[in-house]
């Protein structure tokens, strides 16, 4: 059963984004990554026809017209995300 509800829902990817900075000294090789943001996003296919592709992030109004159910598949995937870092900042979803 939840290998149907998988292929049903595939599980969504995270994007991340970040801002970063070199060393004042390019031998040093110090880089130093700061304000990373995480943001989950879905998929979207039509099954029938394999077209009509969307990639939806989960802050995006728009998420709930293809995925109603949207709200817990956000919470389990953010809650897989943060157990690999528990410091990883995730997008919030829309309400």
């Amino acid at each position: 059963m939840q290998y149907l509800e998988q292929i049903k829902h595939p599980p969504p990817a995270v994007s991340a984004c970040a801002s970063g900075s070199a060393g004042d000294e390019i031998k040093e090789k110090n880089i130093k990554i700061t304000n990373v943001e995480n943001e989950l996003i879905y998929n979207y296919y039509n099954q029938s026809t394999w077209r009509g592709f969307k990639v939806i992030p989960f802050s995006n109004p728009e998420i709930k017209t293809y995925l109603p159910s949207y709200k817990s598949i956000y919470n389990t995937y953010k809650e897989v995300v943060q157990r690999l870092d528990s410091n990883m900042y995730v997008k919030e979803t829309v309400e």
